[in-house]
């Protein structure tokens, strides 16, 4: 109950544990969303029901994904702390495009920080910068087929950015760069393109039917939609996350 009713609070942009104002329409779906101790599970179920589908979430939430459990990952790796910006489409691009929603993830690692030395101060500095650089105002960026990659061995960064032009990657690599209060050395950024053609639908007979493949590189507008700061061995921090419909 509690980590549905997060989730509900972080989607709706609702702080703590204050109750939403019913009066108007918007405010009474938020209400309906979240999970009380009274609630029978038929209820409950309801209201999970109209958050995840009826609200078009159960993509963010529960995707397919090729994984590795996070407690094996953290066993074989130790890292330094980073912060993971995720970047989503809106409901209707990906309805008006017949697909889920796209997703983009950028992170960069802090150097300049260590898991024994970051601090609570430290923390709401860096929630105070994603604030500014990502949800207010919204931050969204182009996605598309060209590679560009910033690779500064210097301070340790290593983004790889597939972006509809030179100046949608900059866009990203400049914001995410300030999470770390540093300045660009675009000597640091290269560019790779091919001919292919990765925006005409390619469908191929699988199990006896035509089956339209999964597109790469697409071409779209991605939104700010959540921040985490990962230490290792620590459970992921949200530093924001904003609503995208």
């Amino acid at each position: 109950m509690q980590v549905h009713n997060r989730i509900v609070r972080e989607h709706f942009e609702i702080p703590g544990d204050n109750e939403p104002d019913i009066s108007t329409p918007d405010e009474s779906l938020k209400r309906a969303c979240l999970i009380s101790e009274r609630d029978s599970w038929p209820m409950m179920l309801s209201r999970q029901n109209l958050f995840y589908l009826a609200l078009g979430n159960f993509d963010l939430v529960q995707q397919a994904m090729y994984a590795i459990p996070v407690t094996t990952f953290q066993d074989q790796l130790e890292y330094k702390p980073q912060i993971t910006v995720v970047f989503v489409e809106t409901s209707a691009d990906a309805k008006l495009k017949n697909r889920q929603r796209v997703r983009a993830e950028v992170s960069i690692r802090l150097m300049n920080e260590s898991l024994t030395s970051i601090t609570q101060a430290d923390i709401t500095t860096y929630r105070n910068r994603v604030t500014s650089t990502f949800k207010t105002p919204k931050f969204q960026w182009k996605k598309g087929e060209n590679k560009y990659s910033y690779v500064d061995k210097q301070n340790g960064h290593n983004m790889l950015i597939t972006a509809f032009d030179e100046f949608n990657a900059k866009k990203v690599i400049e914001a995410m760069l300030d999470l770390a209060a540093q300045q660009p050395n675009w000597d640091c950024l290269t560019e790779s393109t091919n001919n292919r053609n990765y925006q005409t639908a390619k469908f191929q007979t699988v199990l006896g039917k035509s089956r339209r493949m999964p597109q790469r590189r697409p071409i779209t507008d991605v939104h700010f939609y959540r921040a985490e700061l990962k230490l290792w061995g620590v459970e992921d921090i949200t530093l924001a996350s904003a609503r995208v419909r």
